[in-house]
């Protein structure tokens, strides 16, 4: 009663980690990123565990749903890239993902972030799953030499991410719903909690609370591309249902460039014939091209070939092209422009 209202002695043990954690600057002096709060019992210390982009080779956050690996992801390219550090950010959408890993491989970055990197090889067709996981296999492997950073996050490590995570030289396992999820990420049997909070992992052996992102809004994928319009002075399309497409790209292109159905050129037809001293724009089928392979020709020879996204195979058949082109979804609009000496690029129509 004496003493009543006193703060108690402190204990023989640390306070426990706490179930939330933002530290107070997200870089320390040597400009490392605070990734969270580690707990060294044996120690009886607790210390912040860092990244330091160009010197460390990579992260690999496993974890389930609602485990924090999207909000460690966040915090680590937000963090860096606040500092003034080149950031390359996997988007979720499939064209913008396949264009980050066209950048990283030919311009590495200091920090590569790609979240929930199992679920987006697997949102790829087969071909182009395949393709972009020997992307993000190179990336990986070739950190050390390119001082690249890489940061992935997964929730199960099969298939072409398990075999990256084995060369991934740190990992943190966060929550997962069994022990052998747990063991199989590469944590020991006796840290698995069910109860594991979100952002709370095992971090190099210590238990850790990730660093919580500010709140805001993740960053949206959802950007607007730019409509395509031919600039050659003629351009060859290869769509389905052209006649309908023909129609549609005449209202918005129109009067600047001439618009031609290929079904209404007589067979045999030339290029002058076609143009009339404006920009052409002659859209068919890939079998009324095939009919017209002269023109096809003339076409190839003076001017561009935009070849729809749903006519992939039209690549090969009338453009020549052998090599995966960028990746483009189908039916939404979008097509491959091969103009001449040039790799095919993605385009959206109108």
């Amino acid at each position: 009663r004496a003493h009543e209202g006193a703060a108690a002695a402190p204990g023989p043990l640390l306070e426990p980690l706490p179930a939330t954690w933002r530290p107070r600057a997200a870089l320390t002096e040597d400009g490392a990123i605070v990734l969270g709060r580690s707990d060294d019992p044996a120690r009886q210390r607790q210390f912040d565990a860092v990244l330091r982009p160009g010197s460390d080779r990579g992260l690999l956050a496993v974890g389930g749903a609602g485990s924090g690996k999207t909000a460690l992801a966040r915090w680590i390219a937000g963090a860096a890239r606040e500092h003034g550090v080149r950031v390359v950010e996997v988007p979720r959408d499939s064209e913008g993902a396949w264009d980050a890993l066209e950048a990283a491989a030919s311009h590495p970055p200091e920090v590569f972030v790609a979240d929930d990197a199992d679920a987006l090889l697997s949102r790829f067709p087969a071909e182009y799953g395949q393709a972009a996981g020997e992307k993000l296999e190179a990336i990986v492997r070739d950190a050390g030499a390119t001082g690249t950073t890489v940061v992935l996050t997964a929730a199960r490590l099969a298939g072409a991410i398990g075999r990256i995570a084995d060369v991934m030289p740190r990992r943190a396992v966060l929550a997962l719903p069994a022990v052998h999820d747990h063991t199989a990420a590469g944590a020991d049997r006796e840290s698995f909690d069910a109860r594991r909070p979100a952002g709370r992992a095992v971090l190099d052996g210590f238990e850790t609370q990730l660093a919580l992102p500010p709140d805001e809004p993740a960053p949206g994928d959802d950007v607007a591309d730019a409509l395509w319009r031919p600039a050659a002075p003629v351009t060859g399309l290869v769509l389905r249902a052209a006649s309908r497409r023909a129609e549609a790209l005449a209202a918005e292109w129109e009067p600047g460039v001439r618009v031609v159905a290929l079904a209404d050129l007589a067979p045999g037809a030339s290029l002058d014939a076609a143009g009339e001293g404006r920009p052409v724009a002659i859209v068919g089928e890939a079998d009324e091209w095939q009919r017209q392979y002269a023109l096809l020709q003339a076409v190839r020879g003076r001017g561009d070939l935009v070849i729809g996204s749903d006519c992939p195979s039209e690549l090969r058949t009338l453009a020549g092209e052998r090599d995966l082109p960028p990746y483009a979804r189908p039916r939404a609009a979008r097509a491959w422009l091969v103009a001449p000496g040039r790799a095919p690029r993605r385009v959206v129509l109108p």
